[in-house]
This record gives C-alpha cells, structure tokens and sequence, in this order.
C-alpha cells in the first residue's frame, strides 16, 4: 500500500501538468515554515553547516546517479524496463525528495538571514538550488516521464545522462561556494 501511495505522489508531483500546483503548494508550505521560524534565532554558521550538509549529501547522490544509476538503465532488458524504472522512481524519491524541499528551504533561509554577512553569496547558493530545481523538473522529469509511459528507449536514457551533468555541475558548484563560505567565516 504505501508503494502504491508513494508511487501515485510521485507521479502526481512530476506529472508536468501538476507542477505549477505541486510549486504554489510548496511556496505556501515555505512560507508557512518561514513564518514559524522566523521568531527562532540560528546563527548564520549553523545555516551554513546544515546547508553544507545537505548539498554534500545531494552532491554525492547525484554524481552516483551520473555515473552508476543513469547509465545502469541502458543495461536493462527491454522487457523488464517498466517494472525496474518504476520501482527506481519510487526509491529514489525517498533518498532525494525530503533533502530537496529541505535544501529549499534552508537556502532560502541563508539568504535572508546571511544578507548582511554573506552578501551576493548566500543569493547565489539559492539561485543554485532554484536552478536545480527547475532542471530537474522541466529536464530529468519529462525523460522519466517518458520512459514510464514508453518503457525501454535508449534515446531517452542517453538524453537523460546527457542532461543530469547540469544537475551534477550545478549541485558541486553550489556544495564548492558553500565550501568557501564556510571556510570565510571560520576565519579560513
């Protein structure tokens, strides 16, 4: 039961006609989040650590997916593609899908609270994640999208390859800024 709920989010969440709503649900829910932390006090170090982790977390997710997952589907039997691509679906959205509305919401948060200490940097690192984001769900998505309605198409496997290096670019480049800062404000 709670594959078939995951996997019915799933689809309802990427199905591109559902996005603009899955996008307004989550700003809401942000916003929410924000409101209600907004009268705790963390300081911009520890906004830099956790968002630091997340990023290394999703940086090594997502160069494991470049170099090992992505290219492993070519490998699959035509015929036993759908079943493989739907259960990759549904297990990557675990290790993926909390960590991104997380990073979200803690990039956006560095933003504003770090805007005096960190300046254009802590803006730079949320446009990173917005760019992450909107690459996953007009690029990566309609690939999956693709190959679960269609099955097997290695022309849809090497587009998605092809494609996640600007995921891949754009998460290390944000893991590396997030580095520096770190490093600026430990007196490195």
């Amino acid at each position: 039961m709670r594959r078939d709920a995951s996997r019915r989010l799933y689809t309802f969440i990427f199905n591109s006609n559902n996005l603009l709503a899955f996008c307004k649900g989550l700003s809401a829910n942000l916003c929410v989040t924000v409101a209600f932390l907004r009268g705790m006090h963390v300081s911009t170090i520890t906004l830099l650590l956790l968002n630091f982790t997340l990023a290394a977390y999703l940086t090594g997710v997502i160069w494991t997916v470049q170099l090992v997952v992505y290219p492993a589907f070519a490998e699959v039997a035509p015929e036993r593609f759908a079943g493989f691509h739907g259960r990759h679906s549904t297990r990557i959205s675990w290790v993926v899908l909390g960590p991104m509305v997380a990073e979200l919401g803690l990039a956006a948060w560095l933003a504003w609270q770090g805007r005096a200490t960190l300046g254009a940097a802590g803006w730079v690192g949320l446009a990173l994640v917005v760019a992450i984001w909107a690459a996953t769900f007009f690029v990566s998505v309609p690939f999956h999208n693709r190959l679960g309605q269609h099955g097997y198409s290695y022309v849809a496997i090497d587009g998605l390859v092809r494609t996640n290096w600007l995921r891949t670019v754009l998460w290390t480049v944000r893991l590396a800024l997030l580095g520096w800062l770190l490093t600026q404000q430990l007196g490195g």
